[in-house]
């Protein structure tokens, strides 16, 4: 499920848009690993993992995943993803072999 914070179709008390970021929000009821390829919504964004049920995200805000990359979304879990401009992140290397 995509929910889109640039489409919040609302203003403040001043008249202004009220804009939140974008998030991501994904499940895997399979019993094996599912690649889950990341949507490109803005130019230059990351997607940075808030929650993943399958592992511990105390330090995932310092993770980062390229749109149109695949995350590696774990049997039986859900996550939760912002995307965010680049910054203090780094790559997951969690994975990689």
């Amino acid at each position: 499920m995509f929910l889109s914070g640039e489409a919040v179709d609302e203003v403040d008390e001043k008249g202004r848009p009220v804009k939140d970021e974008n998030f991501l929000f994904v499940m895997n009821a399979h019993h094996e690993e599912i690649p889950f390829l990341l949507p490109t919504v803005l130019s230059g964004m990351l997607w940075i993992v808030l929650i993943d049920t399958s592992c511990q995200t105390d330090r995932s805000a310092d993770i980062q995943y390229e749109a149109g990359t695949s995350y590696p979304l774990q049997a039986q879990s859900l996550a939760l993803l912002v995307q965010r401009p680049p910054g203090r992140t780094r790559k997951d290397r969690r994975h990689e072999t």
